[in-house]
């Protein structure tokens, strides 16, 4: 890094690395000090650190759980932000801010930094743990909350930001999951704000920048360029607003871009009728209305919010809560918070821990090779369901990856896209800046599990893989009798399966599980063609479909149901999620391609056309089919997408090379298709703005 102040150069620890008899490396920091109560005026005291697992990763870096073994005077974990500092990213706006308002008279209303450390390569800030972890971890598995403890929780955002406001900071990235939970109800709240990555000194905000940061969901109107840009303070403001809405209805106030655009542009109002609903009083109403009003200028700062009517009820005991509250013990259990796994670094793509698999992180000296860096965290524009946009699509990006064989698959929260190939390694990119990430070699079919801690693939050396979320590290693998066709986890993630010609394979996902093989019903010229395989939601039912057949394997039992039949000379094109539809072609009429509801056996839709179809899928919710079609011209195709409900096409657009296979991401706002070309498509909703 460059020159640092010298605020946040006294915050620098003086640290070693040390190997362990166990092959691990332990962090030392030295301290040297007064002791006050033996009379020495000087004492050198030493602090030695284990990583225990990581707990956050993001573009930017990871997050590690760290335990003190020896030495410790105050606390027995910390959480350690590890951040690499080769290229252009600088860091001195996040230290300057972790410096300045980890200082005591603020501990209350932000989490503390106990100092940094780095080698050539990488940054690391040792943090405060809270085992409570987030708002948005603590919202995720209960119902809204009450007014009255969103007045408590807004009083105390507010404190924190007049306190980064008057020092001239902005925090830049207000959301739940960057606001810590240290403790809730039954006890006293007492949240604090966390994660300064886009916080800077007002000086520099006062700039006009083409980056878009912060969070969709939680970003200004202005940052969109969707009204003029007014004071530097008011998109913090506008975050408060959006953060108090979703509290009291666990829903964005502006569920995607394009309602946003509509309030700002004065078509639509702001969604009261949400917060009235849930009860909120007139007086709350106005209070976050006002925090979300379009023009900047019109938002009150933060001194004058915490005056507001709405709040002054709980000034006075709020204050008097903090003052009396009781400080964290160091006396506290360390092994329930190492057991407590917590999203506290939540503006991160975080990794949860994987019971089946979890272990103690082998803690390395940090490397001195350096990788890909980017110059700043960037946010997309949000993108948009292309269900809520008639499913008219559009280009966003082409990757050139000589894969002609293999699939594509979305990790389950959408932000990673993997290509397979025979003989090209799997390929991971980000969907957000389209960023490469280490791939994996020689795999034709990848899966990632719906709770999205593991990654299966197998391909062309007849072995099924386990990997770690990260597809870093191999947890286990299965041999096979041959290469399978498909790959896929069962809806609760407790399951892996695969077809291999005339067998399904299954297995539970835990380490050394014991492969389990049933053999369908099909002729035996016929086991090499494709087939699918997709389970029942409840996961206890296996459904396969091979050619003109499919079947169902009842788990428990273990029992294979009757085979059933499709018209002669019917060919199997995929199965929908959760086995709800079979997508086959019916030769007899035109070239029909069918979608059979697989409950009833009713075919629900039927779409004729003289093309041959040469992939199918289907969206996560079922809404959505997408069929590709040869129009005989080797160069040439045309990519369908259909409204299963309303028995209609939604669009066709015509593409200039076969697509081999297609997918969804979960979240309905991309589909991405591989092209007999080489290359591969990632598709958006064509909103017209583009």
């Amino acid at each position: 890094m460059t020159r640092i102040p010298d605020i946040v150069r006294d915050f620098k620890l003086e640290t070693q690395f040390r190997s362990r008899s166990d092959s691990t490396v332990e962090t030392v920091h030295t301290y040297h000090e007064s002791d006050l109560a033996s009379g020495h005026r000087l004492v050198v005291r030493a602090e030695h650190w284990q990583r225990q697992r990581e707990i956050g990763s993001g573009s930017y870096g990871r997050v590690w759980l760290e335990k003190c073994i020896k030495g410790s005077r105050a606390v027995e974990v910390r959480a350690v932000k590890q951040l690499p500092t080769h290229g252009y990213i600088d860091y001195h706006r996040e230290l300057e801010a972790m410096t300045r308002f980890s200082h005591s008279k603020y501990d209350r209303c932000f989490t503390t930094s106990f100092g940094w450390f780095e080698t050539s390569t990488h940054l690391f800030i040792a943090m405060e743990y809270l085992e409570q972890g987030d708002l948005l971890a603590y919202l995720n598995h209960r119902p809204p909350l009450s007014e009255r403890d969103v007045k408590v929780i807004a009083f105390q955002i507010l404190e924190g930001l007049t306190m980064m406001h008057g020092n001239e900071f902005v925090h830049g990235d207000l959301k739940p999951n960057n606001i810590l939970v240290k403790s809730h109800p039954p006890d006293m709240w007492w949240v604090k704000l966390s994660d300064f990555g886009l916080s800077k000194r007002i000086e520099e905000a006062s700039g006009a920048s083409t980056l878009l940061k912060g969070t969709p969901g939680y970003i200004a109107p202005e940052l969109y360029e969707l009204t003029d840009r007014g004071i530097p303070y008011a998109p913090d403001i506008w975050a408060v607003g959006a953060t108090l809405f979703f509290m009291l209805v666990k829903r964005p106030a502006f569920e995607s871009l394009g309602r946003l655009a509509k309030y700002a542009t004065r078509i639509e109002n702001f969604p009261k009728s949400s917060l009235d609903a849930v009860a909120v009083t007139k007086l709350g109403v106005d209070f976050i209305n006002s925090l979300m009003l379009v023009r900047p200028s019109d938002r009150p700062t933060a001194d004058a919010a915490i005056q507001h009517e709405w709040l002054k009820p709980n000034s006075n005991t709020l204050s008097e809560t903090r003052t009396n509250f009781p400080p964290q013990s160091s006396q506290s259990p360390t092994n329930s918070m190492m057991d407590l796994f917590t999203e506290e670094f939540a503006s991160w793509d975080t990794v949860p821990s994987f019971p089946a698999f979890s272990s103690t992180v082998n803690q390395q000296i940090p490397s001195q090779t350096s990788s890909t860096s980017q110059k700043e965290v960037e946010i997309p524009i949000q993108r948009e369901a292309i269900h809520d946009f008639g499913g008219n699509i559009r280009v966003a990006k082409q990757f050139q990856h000589q894969n002609r064989q293999g699939e594509v698959a979305f990790s389950a929260n959408s932000k990673i896209l993997a290509i397979a190939g025979s003989k090209n390694p799997i390929r991971l990119w980000t969907t957000s800046s389209y960023s490469g990430l280490p791939g994996l070699k020689g795999k034709l079919r990848i899966a990632f599990s719906p709770d999205g801690n593991l990654m299966a693939s197998c391909g062309i050396f007849n072995y099924l893989q386990l990997w770690d979320a990260t597809g870093h590290t191999e947890l286990d693998s299965s041999n096979l009798t041959d290469y399978p066709h498909s790959v896929i986890f069962s809806p609760d993630s407790k399951m892996v399966a695969c077809v291999v010609n005339d067998a399904v394979f299954f297995r539970n996902v835990t380490k050394g599980s014991k492969l389990r093989k049933f053999k369908y019903n099909i002729a035996p010229e016929r086991c090499d063609s494709l087939s699918y395989l997709a389970f029942s939601s409840d996961s206890k039912i296996i459904w396969w479909a091979c050619m003109a057949k499919f079947q169902k394997l009842e788990i428990d039992q273990t029992a294979l149901n009757p085979c059933f039949k499709l018209p002669p000379g019917s060919e199997s094109l995929g199965l929908s999620k959760n086995a709800q539809y079979l997508a086959y072609l019916d030769a007899r009429h035109k070239r029909h391609t069918c979608l059979l509801e697989l409950s009833t056996r009713r075919v629900v839709l039927e779409i004729e056309s003289y093309h041959t179809p040469s992939s199918v899928t289907f969206s996560s919710d079922n809404k959505l089919f997408a069929v590709s079609l040869n129009r005989g011209n080797y160069n040439e195709g045309i990519l369908t997408l259909w409204d299963i409900g309303a028995k209609k096409e939604l669009s066709a657009t015509t593409y200039r090379s076969k697509i081999q296979s297609m997918a969804f991401s979960p979240d309905g706002t991309m589909l991405a298709s591989t092209n007999r070309d080489g290359t591969t498509t990632l598709w958006v909703a064509d909103t017209g703005s583009q």
